[in-house]
């Protein structure tokens, strides 16, 4: 195992320690072959080239594992370092979750996220009004299409043009992996915590039913993007 992570995180050179320390330590301490005598010490070369091999053998495995993929949220974070310096990227959204997302796994990019709820909070505390609309407001980056079905359950494989098993709010996490397993015509899974997808967030005050939300989005898909 210590060979394995030691191919995904570590360059060649700090590798190298991993390959003979280990078996040093555990030989003069006795941990494996009980008190240390001269001729354990003939075997540290195979050891050493034995690991050398797994080594190798990980790092050729490694190439054909998939790569992670970032969030859309994070991508745009660092567009936004990159087009505006100096600005502080904010998510607005109904997810808590990407609270987690943003302080724990992607520290360096200083996302502030905050939920629509906190967003009214704020308006509120600050007496803000709508405002009236402006023409030649628009966004820096707009994809339209289907995308904009991302928050509803399978908005995300559908718009891709994937064959998914879609698998809505955690609770149901257990016995669908179970069957993923099991089940070798399940090639993928596209998996929301909450129920009904995005639109069922926590981070959302609204009065409608989760079928009502989605019909929501699906008009707006459709009245502004076929």
């Amino acid at each position: 195992m210590f060979l394995f992570i030691a191919v995904q995180k570590f360059s060649y050179k700090k590798i190298l320690p991993v390959i003979v320390l280990p078996s040093l330590g555990a030989i003069l301490n006795g941990v494996l072959f009980g008190p240390a005598t001269i001729f354990l010490y003939y075997f540290l070369p195979f050891i050493w080239i034995g690991n050398l091999i797994l080594i190798y053998s990980f790092s050729q495995l490694v190439k054909y594992f998939p790569k992670g993929v970032d969030s859309p949220m994070v991508n745009t974070a660092r567009i936004v370092a990159e087009k505006y310096p100096g600005f502080r990227p904010v998510f607005i959204g109904p997810c808590i979750v990407k609270k987690l997302e943003s302080s724990e796994d992607y520290p360096e990019l200083n996302i502030i996220v905050i939920t629509y709820i906190e967003l009214l909070t704020i308006f509120q505390e600050f007496n803000i009004k709508e405002l009236e609309k402006n023409i030649n407001d628009h966004f820096d980056i707009e994809e339209k299409g289907m995308p904009r079905i991302y928050s509803i359950d399978g908005g995300l494989s559908h718009s891709g043009g994937l064959t998914a098993k879609i698998v809505s709010y955690f609770t149901n996490y257990l016995e669908v992996l179970k069957n993923f397993e099991a089940d070798p015509k399940i090639k993928l899974l596209d998996i929301l915590n909450c129920d009904g997808g995005c639109i069922g967030g926590p981070g959302i005050k609204s009065s409608l039913s989760k079928k009502e939300k989605e019909k929501v989005i699906l008009k707006f898909w459709q009245e502004n993007d076929r």
